[in-house]
C-alpha cells in the first residue's frame, strides 16, 4: 500500500484526490495514512484553483471519523490556500480537542501567506500551552520573514508584536534572525534595544550590522 501511494505521489491528478482522501481517513496504519496524505498533497497542487482544493479537503473533513485522519487533513489546508480553508483551520484551532487544536496551529504555522497573521497572533499571545505558542511564533517568524522581502507597511508593527511576546531569549534570538532582514530604519529601533541584553548581544548586533549596511545608502543619517 505503501510503494502504491508513493507512485500515486508522482502520477495523481485532481480525479484521484477524493479516493486518496478516502484511503487517508479510512487506514488505522499511521504510515499508510502518512503516505496518502502525501499522495493527495502532490495531487491537490495539480489543481489550479485553490477552491477546488479546498472544497475537497473540506468534504473530506466531514466524513473523517478518527482524530488521526482529521488531524491529517487539516494538514493539507495550507495548500489549498483559500479563505474557506483558513476559516477552517482557524474553527478547528478552537476545538475541545487539544488534539485537533495542535494540528490546527501547526497548519496555520505553515500557511502560506500573510493572511494567517492575525489567528496566530491571537493564539501566540494567548496560547493554550508552551508547545502551541512556540508552534504560532515560528510561524509568525516566518510570515515576517518573507514580509522582508515586499515589505508592507505593517511589518514593523509585525515585528514589535512579535518581541512583545516573546518570553525567552530563545524566543529573542528567533525573531532577531528575521529582523535583520528588514530594510527599513525603524528596524533598528527595535534591534538596538537588545544590545543590553547579554543572552542576545551576539544576534543583537548580527542583526543591527545587517540592517545599517542594508539601508545606509537610502537613509544616512
Amino acid at each position: 500500500a505503501k510503494a502504491a501511494l508513493r507512485a500515486l505521489a508522482k502520477t495523481a491528478g485532481g480525479k484521484e484526490v477524493t479516493p486518496l482522501l478516502e484511503r487517508l481517513t479510512s487506514t488505522r496504519d499511521a504510515e499508510v495514512r502518512s503516505e496518502a496524505g502525501n499522495a493527495a498533497a502532490q495531487a491537490l497542487a495539480r489543481i489550479d484553483q485553490p477552491a477546488r482544493r479546498s472544497v475537497l479537503v473540506r468534504d473530506a473533513l466531514g466524513w473523517a471519523q478518527s482524530v488521526d485522519s482529521r488531524n491529517a487533513l487539516l494538514g493539507l489546508l495550507p495548500g489549498c490556500g483559500d479563505a474557506t480553508a483558513l476559516a477552517a483551520l482557524k474553527t478547528a484551532a478552537a476545538d475541545s480537542d487539544f488534539r485537533v487544536r495542535d494540528a490546527a496551529v501547526r497548519a496555520l504555522a505553515d500557511w502560506p501567506d500573510a493572511s494567517a497573521w492575525q489567528a496566530l497572533t491571537g493564539i501566540y499571545r494567548q496560547p493554550g500551552s508552551e508547545a502551541v505558542r512556540a508552534l504560532a511564533l515560528r510561524g509568525l517568524v516566518r510570515l515576517a520573514g518573507d514580509e522582508n522581502a515586499h515589505p508592507g507597511p505593517g511589518l514593523i508593527e509585525h515585528y514589535r508584536q512579535l518581541l512583545a511576546g516573546a518570553h525567552s531569549d530563545a524566543d529573542l534570538r528567533l525573531i532577531l534572525g528575521a529582523l535583520g532582514g528588514a530594510v527599513q530604519p525603524e528596524a533598528l529601533d527595535l534591534a538596538l534595544p537588545l544590545l543590553a541584553n547579554p543572552g542576545v548581544r551576539a544576534e543583537a548586533e548580527v542583526a543591527v550590522k545587517k540592517i545599517a549596511e542594508a539601508v545606509k545608502a537610502q537613509y544616512p543619517k
